[in-house]
Formats: structure tokens, sequence, C-alpha cells
């Protein structure tokens, strides 16, 4: 098969790409490569399967529907599609509860506990027997802070968490994430690129990007790097990109999230390109 294409799949729900995403086509493009933006959602799968490479890095809407994206993936890889992250890292990063998992293996992640079919019953028993007066509440196939919800003891059964199809997460509210900011630090190929800090608006407290934070670059410490690297041993396989998200406690760090399917790499939040591993992420791409 002469696989010739990279494909960027993006979503039928938001079609376009993003500046940061718009960076790295243009780079492939410029090396001479065939870059294509194709919705996951695309009817005809053949078009993946014959890919030289497929990210899913604007694949913003597959938590709505989990099981269509589960089985593209699926179909895909089966197919001969060349996920340049692998297929079954993506599936296991899909949903949250691989927190949880990360946690039992020894790292130091927020403390999570994990809801299936969630009632203000079951938030008020983790409240209490956990001394988590102030809770964070989480779809555990969630995308861009959609439905994370600040637990308060009156939440109502009627509240949109417990409309979801899914499970939640519930994790305590961490003060210093809206204090000094949520941590991203973004890796190519288990090499640390970049680091940017997601400050929350004064009036909020969700460090997403669709919740009008701050976003800058950061520099940390060689001993935060040493941390943050560890989680991607945990993995079978290391991924071309992975972003781990976290905050700094004690001199420590703490996982929030690791996001390995669709994250923003901020590739145009850092101020010199060079001093990253850009090149060495298109130049992978290429190969």
């Amino acid at each position: 098969m002469d696989r010739k294409v990279i494909i960027i799949a993006t979503c039928n729900k938001y079609p376009n790409i993003g500046q940061g995403l718009a960076l790295i086509v243009n780079a492939l493009i410029a090396k001479g490569h065939n870059v294509k933006c194709v919705p996951w959602q695309h009817a005809d799968l053949q078009l993946f399967c014959r890919a030289k490479a497929i990210l899913p890095l604007c694949a913003w809407d597959y938590a709505d529907n989990v099981d269509g994206f589960r089985h593209w993936i699926t179909v895909v890889t089966e197919g001969g599609g060349n996920f340049i992250n692998a297929s079954a890292t993506l599936l296991h990063n899909m949903n949250k509860h691989y927190l949880i998992d990360l946690a039992e293996q020894g790292f130091n992640v927020v403390p999570t506990r994990y809801l299936e079919k969630p009632t203000p019953k079951q938030l008020h028993c983790i409240s209490e027997s956990e001394g988590w007066p102030d809770m964070v509440l989480k779809p555990a196939y969630g995308q861009s802070g959609r439905l994370v919800t600040r637990y308060s003891s009156d939440i109502s059964k009627d509240h949109e968490i417990f409309c979801s199809e899914h499970d939640i997460v519930v994790q305590p509210f961490v003060e210093a994430i809206k204090i000094q900011g949520e941590l991203a630090l973004c890796f190519i190929a288990g090499e640390f690129s970049h680091a940017v800090r997601r400050l929350p608006a004064k009036e909020d407290w969700r460090a997403n990007s669709q919740y009008h934070v701050t976003v800058s670059q950061v520099e940390l410490p060689q001993s935060i790097l040493k941390q943050a690297v560890c989680y991607l041993s945990s993995l079978e396989q290391i991924p071309l990109y992975a972003r781990v998200d976290g905050v700094i406690l004690n001199d420590d760090f703490v996982l929030c999230e690791l996001e390995l399917i669709e994250p923003a790499l901020f590739f145009d939040r850092i101020e010199n390109l060079s001093n990253s591993k850009f090149k060495n992420f298109i130049e992978q791409l290429g190969q």
C-alpha cells in the first residue's frame, strides 16, 4: 500500500483547526507532505486505513459518541490504519479511570474516586468519608471541561452531571490550581519539549482553555520534569505526543490528567520553537 497522506482527524462538531494545529499542518506541508484534515466521522474509513499517519488531535467531540469513537479506532486499526499514538493507548486514555490505575501503581495523582450511575447520596457519602467538603465532578469520558462541576451538599438529582449516560470521577477541589494555575507539560517521543501554565480566570476555578484561562510559557526545575516524565513509563508504548497536566504541591508534581488523544500541544504559545521539540515532532511524523 502506497501511504502518502497524513491525516489530522477533526470532528463534525468542530471542523476547523486552531492556530496551534495550523502551525503543525503548515510545517508538514512545507516539508512536502500531503496533509488532510478529515472528521473522524467521515464515511470512508478506507481513507484512514490507507493514511501514512493519523493524528486525532482535533477529535474534540468524541465524548458525545464514545462508542462510535471507540468503534472508529478499532475498525481503522484492524484495517491497517496507523495511529501515531498506539490505538490501545488511545482507547485506554478515553476513560479517566486510568487515573485510579496510575494511583494503584504508586504514581502521585490527585485522589480520585469512580462512580457508576452517580447519585447525590453517593457524592455526600464520599464527601463525608474522604473528608472532602469541596469536590470536583468530571464525566469519566469528558473533554474540554464540559460538565465539570463543583460539588455542593445541596446538589440536585436533576443536575446535568447526573443526566449523563456515563460514569463520573470525583476529586477533591485543589485550591492550588485556582491560585497558581495548572501546569501542562508537553512531551515528544518521551522527551520534554515545553510547558505552559493555565491560570483560571479571576471569576472562575477551571483551568480548561475554554474558560478564558491565561496561558503562558513557564520554565520548570529538572526535579519536576523528572517526576512528570515518569507517568509515561506506565504506558506499554511511549507515545509520539503527550501532555502531562498537573500541579506542584509541597515541591512534588501531582498529576491531574494525562492527555494522549487530542491535547492542545501549545506550540503556538512558546517564544522560540527552536527551543522545543517541534522540529523532532514534524520529522517523526514525516518518517
